[in-house]
């Protein structure tokens, strides 16, 4: 994906492809800091982490877990609450003029509250499930959780085509791509 993106921006000379080198390794790292801490919150809880997977809109971290409402709802938290801090930090170091530090502050912002939609497998999904679970069985709040994240997935897919926002719409079809194929495994 570097390469390309680096590639097609070479037509606006070197600057322009070495902004896309780092703006890429940069979201990649808010990526894996995400990951990591979903890892971390889960270690103390006991559960182990096979490894963690960074895709262009997000990562999962294969953290083995056993059906408990409680630990999830932390586990899951964990990656928001990582990027709300980030968030915080940039604002302060926009604050006294760091370059970028504006457009970090908002990068992380977004990726915590889309990461809190109650879409699954994304983090909002997995606290939903929890907070299902702790008056249902772990089952029936999957299920449900389920149903509404493949209705929210294809909400994103039309809601993308509608107003013209590709992102959007390639975050619906990877967001499916990921329920078809995980069916609601204990993955981040």
């Amino acid at each position: 994906m570097m390469a390309g993106l680096t590639g097609w921006q070479l037509q606006n000379g070197w600057y322009a492809a070495l902004e896309v080198m780092v703006g890429v390794t940069v979201l990649f790292g808010i990526i894996l800091l995400h990951e990591l801490a979903h890892v971390f919150v889960a270690r103390d809880f006991g559960f182990l982490t096979r490894d963690v997977t960074l895709y262009p809109f997000g990562g999962i971290a294969a953290v083995q877990l056993d059906p408990d409402p409680v630990s999830e709802f932390y586990i899951a938290l964990a990656g928001p609450v990582c990027n709300a801090f980030l968030c915080l930090l940039f604002l302060a170091l926009n604050f006294v003029g760091v370059p970028y530090a504006g457009h970090l502050a908002m990068l992380n912002f977004v990726i915590c509250v889309f990461n809190l939609m109650p879409s699954f497998p994304m983090d909002g999904g997995r606290v939903f499930r929890s907070l299902l679970a702790r008056r249902i069985p772990f089952e029936d709040a999957t299920k449900y959780s389920l149903r509404l994240s493949m209705v929210l997935s294809m909400g994103y897919v039309v809601a993308g085509i509608l107003i013209g926002w590709i992102g959007l719409t390639l975050i619906g079809v990877f967001l499916l791509f990921v329920l078809y194929t995980n069916r609601g495994r204990s993955h981040w």
